[in-house]
């Protein structure tokens, strides 16, 4: 690490001072140990007057072996190996002080500093870094746990959280003063929004939790919009009202910019929501920012929501009332129920919608695969097949990755704009409702790749052709036309194509009658009700469902599928399959099924029912069902509702 960035922390780490160890005070006879880690200490000190670092460290180290639970000693050796630009030692030293007192407040601080000057180099941010590439660099955690559905990488009191199944981030903790309350929250908000953002941080400590949502081909380190859902522990408990909440940190802000201008726009009767703006110029430390804001009571918790700009006062007034109405239909849910961000049901959705929306998540997925984001492109994947199948398509098996990044956007195009709109061809999609898929995908595309000016022209091509194939009106791209010829820089290009995608989402939602009429032959509602049938595997009969749903396994009744697709286990719902192929179980959605028996699981195809009746799991064929729905055979397969082994 360099000198200047050593220089950095130690402004950030607060200075050490000439002090003995705090032993000597608790004793008017100290021990022979504490006398002469005093000494050491004393002998330190002089040293560190006269930049005799390396002698220093050593005396210090001896006094800490002396005095191991002295933590003032601790940090005066933090304190010297930082001067002397040994970062990595200090950062044992500091990690090993903080498991034995986390409160202590110099050692807190240093370790806190030590992980925001990473954090703000994105080493935590959500979809991008690896654990192992965070191993690398803070060298192995101090230890590790393991949850139902995650794993904990703790250094010092801070931590990593991994999804299970997944490599790269999911959030970063602060560990002092969790309590359940905290790590179980008894509400989350619900929130539609465009779908067009995806995570780009989160943090989880005593006081708050948040996550940062940013647009496609952006970090938290170098937005232009953020959506962010901020979750404040226990201040509902608070007597002060949503709005003096908001007062005081309106006020606080003041503080570093006195220009701002802040102004309520919305509180409700019962005075538990508030909504409100502000704007900031632009000054020595920030771009100028525009923020629309509402926060909410919970039972427990305040949360707040908000949506800003940065690099202008004044958002767009389109984009601000889109958000306006967003967050005036928020609510608190009980937690378990939604996420913190759920878009809108697609069982609403017309043919228009469907397509949109399987353009935008297609897009995300296979340029997020190409760039090995796979926490980005498994939902965006699965989301894609769900919808695919209410167009009566199935999207083409997923393209192999090589080590060349540039070849595999190239594959990532291919599959979008080739392989898929083929298949589109092939089961004779009306050519709107193609275009309106490929308006979508292709905007979204050159929202991550416009940092290529010849990309972006040849793109601009064809989304202009795809245009005029489209529903929409021909002025719903001219404000992006006009910003690519006029060279404008990437960021101006991304927010160009937000407003374009809020706008086509207002326009495909308001004229539904006129769209969905010429599309009504390629609905694919189907109920999942089968007649009986057979299971074998591996050349022996494995079991049978009868035509009432009840299914046998070796002889023996292990549960029920009902006409309607619930999934029945020991007289208790285990789950169900939705007439759209989603599988559910305990709540949670953890597949789908499409009408042609692939199984999708957390957006990687796990295997298949073939129409002959085989079973193919992972390449190799498995066995054979005979008879029946292929849907209800797969999830009675592939899903373990019913503990199958083999």
């Amino acid at each position: 690490m360099s000198k200047n960035l050593a220089a950095v922390f130690l402004i950030a780490m607060i200075a050490a001072q000439t002090k003995a160890p705090s032993c000597e005070a608790q004793s008017s006879e100290p021990h022979p140990q504490e006398t002469a880690a005093v000494q050491l200490v004393q002998s330190a000190d002089k040293a560190i007057e006269s930049e005799g670092y390396t002698k220093a460290i050593g005396s210090l180290k001896q006094a800490a072996k002396l005095v191991p639970d002295d933590m003032d000693v601790q940090f005066k050796l933090a304190t010297a190996l930082l001067k002397a630009d040994r970062m990595s030692e200090m950062w044992q030293v500091l990690r090993k002080a903080a498991l034995q007192q986390p409160g202590h407040p110099d050692i807190a601080r240093g370790l806190l500093s030590y992980w925001k000057m990473y954090d703000e180099q994105g080493l935590f941010n959500c979809r991008h870094e690896t654990i192992d590439k965070i191993i690398s660099v803070l060298g192995a955690p101090d230890h590790v746990t393991k949850g139902p559905d995650h794993d904990r990488f703790i250094w010092g009191f801070l931590a990593v959280e991994v999804k299970h199944g997944q490599e790269t981030v999911y959030q970063v903790m602060d560990m002092r003063g969790l309590t359940s309350e905290i790590l179980e929250p008894r509400e989350s908000v619900e929130l539609g929004t465009d779908g067009r953002r995806v995570p780009g941080h989160r943090t989880l400590n005593q006081s708050a939790s948040m996550v940062e949502f940013v647009m496609p081909g952006e970090r938290v380190q170098n937005w232009t919009q953020l959506l962010s859902v901020h979750r404040m522990h226990g201040l509902a408990k608070h007597p002060s009202t949503v709005r003096q909440i908001a007062d005081g940190m309106m006020n606080s802000l003041a503080k570093t910019n006195p220009k701002r201008k802040y102004r309520i726009l919305e509180v409700s009767n019962d005075e538990k929501s508030v909504t409100f703006e502000w704007t900031a110029p632009a000054n020595g430390d920030y771009k100028a920012q525009h923020e629309v804001v509402r926060m909410m009571r919970g039972a427990v918790d305040v949360h707040r929501i908000a949506f800003v700009v940065r690099g202008t006062e004044q958002m767009d007034p389109d984009l601000r009332q889109t958000w306006l109405d967003l967050f005036a239909k928020a609510r608190l849910k009980p937690a378990g129920q939604s996420g913190p961000i759920s878009s809108s049901p697609d069982a609403e959705l017309n043919q228009y919608e469907v397509a949109w929306r399987l353009g935008h998540h297609l897009s995300i997925a296979v340029m997020a695969h190409a760039q090995r984001n796979g926490d980005v492109a498994k939902p965006n994947l699965l989301k894609s097949v769900q919808l695919a199948q209410r167009l009566g398509v199935s999207l083409p098996k997923p393209f192999e990755r090589t080590e060349d990044a540039a070849v595999n956007v190239t594959r990532a195009a291919v599959y979008l704009y080739e392989d898929t709109l083929a298949v589109f061809h092939q089961r004779q999609v009306p050519d709107e409702l193609t275009a309106t898929f490929e308006l979508a995908a292709r905007t979204n595309t050159l929202a991550m790749l416009c940092s290529s000016r010849d990309l972006t022209e040849k793109s601009m091509v064809m989304i202009n052709e795809a245009t005029q194939r489209s529903p929409f009106p021909a002025g719903i791209v001219a404000a992006l036309n006009e910003r690519v010829d006029a060279h404008g820089e990437p960021s101006e290009i991304r927010s160009v194509i937000a407003k374009l995608h809020a706008d086509a989402v207002n326009f495909l939602a308001k004229n539904d009658q006129s769209v969905v009429t010429s599309t009504q032959a390629i609905s694919t509602k189907r109920s999942p009700r089968m007649s009986s049938q057979t299971f074998y595997m591996n050349g022996s009969k494995l079991g049978e469902v009868t035509e009432n749903g009840e299914v046998w396994i070796a002889g023996d009744k292990v549960g029920d599928i009902t006409v309607d697709g619930e999934i029945w286990v020991n007289g208790e719902k285990e789950g169900e399959i939705t007439s759209e192929g989603e599988v559910w179980k305990a709540g949670n959605q953890i597949g789908v099924i499409t009408d042609d028996g692939e199984v999708w699981r957390e957006g990687d195809q796990i295997g298949s029912v073939e129409n002959d009746g085989d079973v193919w799991l992972n390449g190799d064929n498995i066995g054979n069902v005979k008879g029946g729905s292929v849907r209800n055979a797969a999830a009675v397969i592939f899903f373990g509702f019913y503990d199958l082994a083999g």
